[in-house]
């Protein structure tokens, strides 16, 4: 068979093994990945931004490196809209679907003294718009570096919990510390169906991202059980061949919250080893390990006191920009506005990080004036249109949340949410949470979806 009678899924896990091995010595990190693997199945860079929790702006900038490096690589122009039949005909021309796809593990990697691979190239480049939130960084990065830490920062979608996490990441690369990124929500069904496959792929993950060929076989015994397993893994073979301490971030932590069974078992893992790498002396590799964990909306699942990874370590919550950061922002950007046209797009979209680069990606890139995107906001022709119809697609997955929605939008009150509904609207950055009470997290939101839904 050949890799156009293949599905989407198999023909997608050939065609990264091609490309891996292409830019080989180099890699491609888990961002470029990520948005090669979703661009594959299909997906658009506002989708992909969506899900993985960046700006459409920066995702597209990726994109166009992605590229660029492949268009070097093969010798030809890649582009989104013709890689797939490139490397299709490279693999026919290969035959890399049979005995040339080996599992990328097989090759002969060796353990970096730094893993950039959850750091995208340009990440430096980003620095300049990165607005600060003091005193959240210097705190984050005053606890990254303890012993045992475990960091967790919480905010909606799109509220930049990505690129502070980029951000802690960098400092440590900088005190030569490994670094590995762990998205949950790039687990497929099938893993998160079952806690010793889960297990074993949150394992191998690991190892790919620090280059480390390890057979898991070996290693595993079903006898011991998963947990057991995967600790013994940390503890006898991971953590003692790297030598310097390692971060590791489980990004998108929220996708198991839906999967009650794999989230109690996991997490309370994730806070032993927290206690493990915390007491541990310096002649026990766990004091190796530090654990970053981010996640959107409030746990909502039963955890034990003792057990839960949500109750230690420093907690951060990121809020919305202040009149002062958008104006700061909109420096960085070459956007000269008056003190009240900045109080003009707060009223507007409330100071939501993802809607105001938005909205100045489009002032710069459109020499368009502020005036004429509120204007236009929530029409078919504004600068939001399409933001706003992805977060009514995204809500129409979860169609118990709407007639909620519609309540929060329409009432000029705070509407009393139960706690579970107004966690996962929270965490969709729809709404905003006072305890129980719910108001729009932003005014353009209140426009767009009073009207929309009031007509359905």
């Amino acid at each position: 068979m050949n890799i156009l009678e293949q599905d989407n899924d198999d023909s997608l896990v050939v065609a990264l093994t091609l490309v891996r091995r292409a830019v080989w010595p180099e890699r491609l990190n888990t961002i470029q990945e990520s948005v090669f693997s979703q661009c594959w199945k299909g997906e658009s860079y506002q989708e992909i931004a969506d899900s993985l929790d960046y700006d459409a702006i920066y995702i597209r900038s990726i994109g166009a490196q992605l590229w660029k490096r492949l268009s070097k690589t093969f010798g030809e122009k890649v582009a989104k809209s013709n890689f797939q039949a490139i490397i299709k005909h490279h693999l026919a021309e290969q035959s890399v679907f049979g005995a040339s796809a080996q599992p990328v593990g097989s090759l002969p990697l060796q353990v970096p003294e730094i893993c950039a691979a959850a750091i995208a190239p340009d990440e430096t480049s980003q620095e300049d718009y990165y607005i600060e939130r003091p005193p959240i960084e210097e705190r984050c990065y005053e606890a990254i570096m303890q012993q045992g830490a475990l960091l967790r920062i919480k905010a909606p979608k799109q509220m930049g919990k990505t690129s502070l996490m980029t951000k802690i990441l960098l400092c440590v690369k900088e005190h030569q510390h490994h670094t590995v990124v762990v998205n949950l929500r790039l687990a497929d069904g099938p893993i998160l169906s079952d806690l010793d496959r889960f297990l074993q792929w949150f394992c191998a993950v690991i190892c790919d991202q620090l280059n480390i060929a390890i057979d898991l076989e070996q290693h595993w015994k079903p006898i011991f059980g998963s947990s057991y397993n995967c600790t013994q893994f940390f503890s006898r073979i991971l953590l003692p061949q790297l030598g310097k301490p390692v971060v590791i971030a489980l990004d998108d932590v929220d996708v198991l919250f839906d999967h009650p069974m794999i989230a109690t078992d996991f997490l309370g893992l994730v806070r032993a080893w927290c206690e493990k790498a915390k007491q541990s002396s310096k002649s026990d590799a766990w004091h190796l390990l530090k654990l970053l964990v981010i996640h959107s909306t409030e746990v909502y699942i039963p955890l034990h006191h003792h057990q839960s990874p949500f109750n230690v370590g420093l907690s951060v919550e990121l809020p919305y920009f202040t009149t002062e950061q958008v104006t700061e922002l909109a420096d960085r950007y070459g956007v000269v506005w008056t003190d009240d046209e900045v109080a003009l797009l707060m009223a507007l979209v409330g100071g939501k990080p993802d809607l105001v680069r938005s909205t100045l990606g489009w002032v710069v890139g459109r020499s368009i004036s502020l005036f004429e995107v509120i204007e236009s906001a929530t029409t078919p022709t504004g600068i939001y249109y399409e933001h706003l119809r992805q977060q009514f697609r995204l809500i129409q997955k979860y169609p118990k949340l709407i007639p909620l929605l519609q309540q929060v939008m329409t009432s000029e009150q705070a509407v009393v949410l139960p706690a579970l509904q107004g966690f996962q609207l929270e965490s969709l950055g729809m709404v905003k949470l006072n305890g129980q009470d719910a108001t729009p997290s932003c005014a353009l939101y209140r426009q767009y979806f009073s009207s929309l839904l009031g007509s359905l």
